[in-house]
């Protein structure tokens, strides 16, 4: 599937500046943290609140300093609300922090996992990435818009009322079942979708190979696909899902709009 992903995102590939919009106010971390920001767009800013948390969390002297930092980039960045146990998150994944590869045998459980990301993102730059609901729309769809070949990314709660006009799981449903596939959900559930249990490591995976494919050996090439990603979701990638669906295309049948 990298493969596929990767085709569609030639054409936007030197254009992320152009294409990512997440505003957020620099004068918080700088108040809290003292960060400086010298970025001319919201591109280059998000990379330098990135590198500055990074840092920040490496010369960290406990939990606590480390919640302060992890509460800004989930809640206050990030825009979760949810109450959940940020010290035990951090706990956690201190077992993991500035590991160079993923590693084999670590619980990445389902619950919660567009906020304990975006904290395994800071601790793990070399390969955690954000698994943000855009994003997983954006691979779906692309799934979609290339043939339904593959299993369906489970997708977090999101309230983008564009992505949700359309249920992408649905689609690729329509398109991947057969006359004889059981009725029962469980059995859908099973054969069309990615385990929960193993969508993180399967999702870091695939978005470091459409990195590399796209921007070669850049050591942030990860990165740079999933903000392209999380960039095009409700824009360019909705776009040409909703004209697949409003003509009746199937099969392989590529949306070229550009």
């Amino acid at each position: 599937m990298n493969l596929e992903i990767a085709q569609y995102l030639v054409p936007f590939k030197d254009d992320l500046q152009k294409h990512y919009s997440w505003p957020f106010d620099v004068n918080i971390p700088k108040s809290k943290f003292g960060f400086n920001f010298t970025g001319k767009n919201m591109f280059a800013n998000t990379l330098q609140l990135k590198s500055q948390l990074q840092n920040a969390a490496i010369r960290a002297r406990d939990n606590e300093e480390l919640k302060l930092l992890a509460d800004y980039f989930i809640k206050e960045w990030g825009g979760h609300k949810n109450n959940f146990d940020i010290l035990n998150l951090i706990e956690k994944h201190k077992k993991i922090s500035f590991s160079r590869d993923v590693p084999s045998n670590f619980d990445f459980e389902f619950k919660n996992i567009s906020e304990w990301s975006k904290w395994l993102c800071i601790v793990c730059p070399a390969w955690a990435v954000i698994y943000d609901a855009r994003v997983i729309y954006s691979i779906n769809a692309i799934n979609y818009l290339t043939g339904s070949k593959y299993k369906i990314f489970p997708m977090p709660e999101i309230r983008n009322q564009k992505i949700n006009f359309l249920d992408i799981s649905t689609l690729i449903l329509n398109d991947r079942l057969s006359s004889t596939d059981s009725a029962d959900p469980r059995f859908a559930t099973d054969y069309h979708f990615v385990d929960k249990k193993i969508a993180y490591v399967q999702y870091a995976d695939l978005i470091k190979k459409v990195g590399s494919q796209l921007y070669g050996k850049r050591s942030a090439g990860h990165i740079d696909a999933e903000m392209l990603l999380f960039s095009l979701a409700d824009r360019q990638i909705f776009e040409d899902v909703f004209l697949k669906v409003k003509s009746g295309k199937k099969g392989n049948a590529r949306i070229e709009k550009r």
